[in-house]
């Protein structure tokens, strides 16, 4: 089932490797994440106020989407 040359515990390398190497990358993701949804919940905040609700449906769809991206860039890092 699993291939004969899988490491030991590869669980906790990978922990180690994260929180040694990987740091300023998890980080920088978790910061660009926090970014954006500060960001929408601003702007979310004063779209509700529009009378539009096209513009309305068109800023929280656009605002979802770079919030997905950033954080499948942030679980790719």
């Amino acid at each position: 089932m699993y291939p004969d040359n899988m490491p030991s515990n590869p669980t906790c390398k990978s922990a180690k490797r994260a929180l040694t190497t990987s740091l300023g990358s998890v980080c920088l993701g978790s910061l660009v994440v926090a970014i954006v949804q500060t960001i929408r919940s601003i702007i979310r905040f004063y779209v509700e106020r529009l009378d539009n609700n096209v513009i309305r449906v068109c800023r929280i769809c656009m605002l979802n989407c770079i919030q997905s991206a950033a954080e499948f860039f942030n679980t790719r890092a």
